[in-house]
């Protein structure tokens, strides 16, 4: 396996996660150009994180679909639990959406959210009811995609929604006619669909060629259990995943100089998280490509590259003029706020390559069906986040610093955690592997 054989499959996957960010600030963009868009503003951050929280367990099918789509026995278990699946979670949001009561309890008491944000992202959440579903599908057939060797699909149904979305945005904020989160519910929910549709459509041909009738029975049916048993665990880790943010920003919020501290984390944490994309196509890149024993070398080699690139290209940004153009004029953050933004991007500067390296071993263990090690990786990330935060408060060291120490250790953590099990699963599992070819 050649280097530029896995640059061809993993490149169009990290170009989709990177472009999938613009999105999100096209709405943002649509939503600040309409009345009342501090308040509509502060709806669709509720809206969006509420939505994405609720369809975390359909986040990992890409993953699962990758890993298992393996026969025509195979695709049509896992397909009638992607729709399982998909009605589940849908249920949840629609009757969060339509259910008063429950919307009441959820936002008004749970989160403590008042009445006058409320009501505009009730009325999102009504017209997002389907998103969780659109989400499951589109996952779902990405991972045939990417499983039979055609990722570049996955980059061209990407652009095929921020297209949908940008032409839907474009014709509701001229119009005029609709609110700011209407037009942000309306803009999500059609650009997810035209992004569905398009993966469904490309993956027709490989269902017909690979997927609608085994030539042989395969050597081992994948069994409905045993698609649960493996998904489990990532749609696990995925809800933990989205539970770091909001503990973060709550010990911040309990530390020295909040205010300050809560408008320059963000920054921070936004442009960290642009340099962490190459490494979220790496898990999907080793379970389409990790074959044979010998596959490991020349997977490791790349990842390493992504690994020390990432970092670089991180390093680049501090140390030049290149973060201050950023904070200036992209995000046009205080001036005051500069040092601490430069002092937690320096905290945070070994975050993506470390990612990236996490993402590999990730990778390794979902090719070798490992799902339960890959959610006990992020339960680690984030009980060393929560502990890192609450010393910062117990102590009320400087609330920048404290986030940027925890998120990194907590990495470390996460990382050396996958390593060691990833380690275990080779070597059980790769010699018999080396031996048969």
């Amino acid at each position: 396996m050649t280097q530029r054989h896995i640059l061809l499959m993993w490149l169009p996957l990290a170009l989709s996660a990177m472009l999938m960010t613009g999105e999100i600030l096209l709405v943002q963009a649509a939503v600040s150009r309409l009345p009342d868009a501090k308040l509509m503003l502060a709806a669709l951050g509720i809206m969006f994180w509420l939505e994405v929280l609720i369809e975390a367990p359909l986040i990992m099918l890409l993953s699962t679909s990758t890993a298992l789509t393996t026969s025509a026995q195979a695709y049509g278990v896992l397909k009638r639990f992607m729709v399982h699946l998909n009605l589940g979670v849908s249920a949840v949001a629609v009757s969060i959406a339509f259910i008063d009561p429950l919307f009441d309890l959820v936002l008004c008491v749970g989160m403590g959210i008042p009445d006058i944000v409320a009501e505009p992202t009730q009325t999102g959440m009504k017209i997002m009811g389907l998103w969780p579903a659109a989400i499951g599908w589109r996952r779902f057939n990405q991972g045939i995609l990417i499983r039979y060797g055609q990722p570049r699909q996955v980059t061209l149904g990407t652009l095929v929604r921020l297209l949908t979305s940008a032409l839907v945005a474009c014709s509701l904020v001229i119009s005029g006619a609709f609110s700011g989160i209407v037009v942000a519910a309306m803009t999500f929910m059609s650009g997810v669909t035209a992004e569905a549709l398009f993966a469904w459509w490309k993956s027709r041909a490989i269902v017909e060629r690979h997927l609608r009738v085994d030539t042989e029975a395969p050597e081992h049916p994948l069994t409905y259990r045993a698609a649960v048993d493996f998904h489990l665990p990532l749609a696990a880790t995925s809800v933990l995943s989205y539970v770091a943010l909001p503990l973060v920003n709550a010990g911040l919020s309990r530390m020295a100089s909040p205010q300050e501290t809560l408008a320059a984390w963000p920054v921070v944490y936004t442009l960290i998280l642009m340099f962490r994309g190459p490494g979220i196509a790496i898990p999907e890149t080793v379970i389409a490509l990790l074959r044979r024993f010998d596959d490991l070398a020349s997977l490791r080699r790349f990842c390493l590259i992504v690994t020390m690139g990432s970092t670089a290209l991180l390093a680049v940004v501090i140390v030049t003029p290149l973060v201050k153009l950023y904070v200036r004029h992209v995000v046009e953050a205080p001036r005051e706020l500069e040092p601490m933004i430069m002092v937690g991007l320096l905290g945070c500067l070994l975050i993506p390559g470390l990612a990236a390296l996490s993402n590999f071993y990730r990778g390794i263990l979902m090719a070798s069906r490992a799902t339960n090690f890959v959610y006990w990786g992020m339960a680690i990330y984030v009980g060393a986040t929560g502990v890192g935060i609450l010393v910062g408060v117990i102590w009320q060291t400087p609330g920048i610093v404290t986030a940027a120490v925890a998120i990194s250790v907590a990495t470390v953590l996460e990382t050396g955690y996958l390593q060691r099990r990833s380690a275990a699963v080779r070597a059980i599992k790769w010699p018999a592997k080396r031996e048969s070819s």
